[in-house]
């Protein structure tokens, strides 16, 4: 008979012929296509295959006749054939139809059961399939491909994909899981793709058609079936989801073991969410990522979670009717990038899209095919295959369901393109667009102004003691601490929305200033003012967590500058009677990733004392510390002690004196745009001055000199923080 459909396997080949029908026993495909990948079911494929392993067969010659032994036997040998003993789990199969002439799929053998004595049950899946029997570890995304996600679950499986959907960019969360698929259709249903066969029957990921619809014979649909309206959505509300990374977090035991004192080895530590900057306090880290950890040991593992934040969008469907709200909040690749295209593609498809359902005799289509057709009553239509029930026969029939009156998308992440607008694109308050982003559908992102930073506080004067009484026990005369830095300031406020075309203007265009540094010994800055667009305000959106980044082009806003240095300490001054140190101001050290490239600020030399004679005086000197070292400054004071050559008379000589401490100098008077104003840095603490004594020889007596320690060196002023601007992402 003709060979109108086959299986190949390793070479082999099973025909019509070989398997088996009726008596309860099925041949069928399932085929599904989720054409907003709101699932990802795997197709299934079974088929009975009769096989006996005694089969034998006859040898014959060149002319077709039995070849026999010399007594006149027929010479036999063991049929060579599709044995379900070979079959493993994962082996390919190949199904084609239309006399072998076109292929109709790539499957899997997933299980094989022997159900009668010459008939095996081969239960096949689809690659997709394949990818529930596996886990994904997920992770935190930043701007990675639809491309290079896909490549990284699929692994092995044969695949290709579209080269548009490749490029789009994928910034979120995916969570561990146990079957891969999850983290699949969680991709696709992100950026609109789907499933569909290449080809070579392998699995092609892509966008539904959009080209000329396949026109289906009436000849080709049998009699009966119905048009079902699907249960209509008025509105769909989706949730965005962002992660921030921010080292302030408190970390969170993730697991603890030091009680019991039992030792794990490399046990998996699954998280309840993204978590960053891991800690094995005495366990062994030996594989980790933001989902979870592999450890060994004893010992307590701890981590920071991401700040995760959501925001609401909805879509109106334009249905009549009762509310009935479809929520849409579990997707964390969802984000504000891309929530609008998520939302208007599933309220294009839940809002009007009918199902179509039928019997057809297939031709080669497939799930995902667009096609033209006549529906059960006589009314032309054009849909897609949404799935296929395919009885194996000669005549391959399917009971399809076809997904019509809908218009796939809109795809991708949205967004292709993006433009900055800041003050000097502002002319008497209105913000003029170029011609090119007029009519685009636009995400717009307006930033306010951000926070001035806090001024540097003041050094400490160091200390200074006159008490005579302390003369014959060691005294000791610290320095000033050296004065705190200060904080950057906050960020600005932001606000975002949607456009679905952008106008040639707005009005009440005001780019946000940033606020004024605080001037002072630890003044705190000012905020920065609103940046508005039309009726839209930044001060009616929230602060920013962390830094703000382009999903498109990686380009970062609304950083934290830095953070103040504090000033170093003032010299101590020790006077222990016979002797005296005055120390050296301690640094400002401007510490990096290489010591060798640290900047250093130095404090200056303290000064010693030491006995001497001016006329009927014995002078025993005491010892003063230099001033410390600030940001930038180079005006740190000396310690300085009186000598024979300095002194004047008793009544006025300073006879120890610590050096002052350093004035420091400001990192930057303004930070960039959208970034928070400078820390101010701490000034110079001041030295310490120990007691210098006066004896004398006329009458015995003792006093002691004027003793003055170093003064504090001043902070400097906190840095303006940067103006705010205005963003806009849009489809060129």
């Amino acid at each position: 008979m003709a060979n109108y459909n086959k299986i190949t396997y390793k070479g082999r080949t099973i025909t019509d012929e070989d398997l088996a029908i009726g008596g309860g026993l099925t041949n069928n495909m399932m085929l599904y296509q989720a054409l907003i990948s709101e699932e990802l079911r795997p197709d299934t494929f079974v088929f009975n295959l009769i096989y006996d392993k005694n089969k034998v067969l006859a040898l014959i010659d060149a002319d077709g006749k039995y070849l026999v032994d010399s007594q006149g036997r027929y010479l036999l040998v063991r049929a060579d054939e599709f044995d379900p003993e070979d079959m493993t789990f994962g082996d390919p199969l190949l199904y084609y139809i239309n006399n072998g002439k076109t292929l109709m799929g790539r499957w899997y053998v997933r299980t094989v059961r022997r159900v009668q004595k010459k008939i095996y049950r081969f239960e096949c899946t689809s690659g997709i399939g394949l990818t529930t029997y596996y886990g994904h570890n997920g992770g935190i995304y930043n701007r990675a491909t639809v491309g290079d996600l896909i490549d990284e679950i699929m692994g092995s499986i044969p695949h290709t994909i579209q080269p548009d959907l490749a490029d789009v960019a994928v910034t979120g969360w995916l969570p561990k899981v146990q079957a891969a698929r999850d983290n699949l259709q969680a991709i696709l249903f992100m950026c609109g793709g789907c499933v569909k066969k290449a080809s070579n029957g392998s699995v092609y990921f892509s966008y539904p058609e959009t080209g000329t619809a396949t026109a289906v014979e009436d000849t080709n649909i049998g009699v009966g079936g119905s048009v079902v309206q699907l249960e209509p959505a008025t509105r769909v509300e989706v949730t965005a989801h962002e992660f921030i990374e921010v080292d302030t977090t408190e970390s969170k035991t993730l697991f603890d073991n030091s009680a019991s004192q039992l030792a794990v080895t490399n046990q998996t530590v699954v998280f309840d969410g993204p978590y960053h900057t891991l800690d094995g306090g005495g366990l062994t880290i030996v594989e980790s990522g933001t989902n979870y950890a592999v450890v060994t040991g004893i010992g307590v593992l701890t981590g920071k979670p991401y700040v995760h934040t959501t925001s609401s969008y909805s879509v109106n469907t334009g249905v009549a009717g009762a509310p009935n709200v479809l929520s849409i909040d579990k997707n964390y690749l969802v984000n504000s990038g891309n929530v609008m295209n998520v939302a208007k593609r599933v309220a294009g498809y839940y809002g009007v899209a009918k199902e179509a359902s039928y019997v057809m005799r297939l031709n080669g289509e497939a799930p995902g095919t667009k096609i033209s057709f006549t529906d059960p009553f006589d009314e032309p239509k054009v849909g897609y295959i949404k799935s296929m029930n395919v009885t194996l026969s000669k005549n391959l029939n399917a009971q399809a369901t076809v997904a019509t009156d809908w218009t796939p998308g809109p795809f991708g992440g949205a967004y292709n393109r993006s433009a900055t607008f800041n003050a000097s694109n502002i002319s008497n308050g209105r913000l003029t667009f170029p011609a090119a982003m007029v009519g685009k559908q636009a995400l717009v992102v307006l930033f306010g102004g951000a926070g001035g930073g806090q001024a540097g506080y003041d050094g400490i004067d160091g200390n200074a003691r006159k008490s005579l009484k302390e003369y014959e026990n060691p005294t000791i005369q610290a320095g000033g601490k050296g004065g705190k830095g200060g904080a950057p300031g906050e960020r600005g406020n932001i606000i975002s929305f949607y456009v679905d075309a952008l106008p040639a203007y707005y009005d009440g265009a005001v780019i946000g200033e940033g606020g004024a540094g605080g001037t002072s010994n630890g003044e705190l800055g000012q905020m920065g003012t609103a940046t508005t667009l039309g009726e839209y305000s930044s001060d009616d959106g929230n602060q920013l967590l962390g830094t703000y980044e382009n999903f498109l082009d990686g380009t970062t806003y609304a950083e934290k500058m830095l953070h103040g240095y504090s000033g170093g300490w003032g010299g101590t001054a020790y006077n222990h009677g016979e002797d005296a140190v005055g120390d050296i101001g301690a640094p400002c050290i401007v510490r990096g990733g290489n010591p060798d490239n640290w900047e250093i600020y130095w404090g200056k030399n303290g000064a010693n004392g030491n006995e001497f004679r001016w006329g009927r005086f014995s002078i025993k000197n005491g010892a003063a510390g230099g001033g410390g070292g600030a940001y930038g400054a180079s005006d740190a004071g000396k310690g300085q002690v009186a000598t024979k050559e300095s002194a004047e008379s008793l009544d006025d000589a300073h006879w120890t004196l610590g050096g002052n401490g350093a004035n420091a100098l400001p990192f930057s008077s303004t930070a960039s745009a959208t970034c928070t104003g400078y820390g101010g840095n701490g000034g110079g603490g001041g030295g310490g001055a120990s007691l210098s004594v006066v004896y004398n020889r006329d009458n015995g007596s003792f006093s002691y000199g004027y003793n003055t320690a170093g003064t504090g060196g001043k902070g400097s002023a906190g840095g303006k923080g940067g103006d705010g601007l205005i963003l806009v992402y849009y489809n060129a």
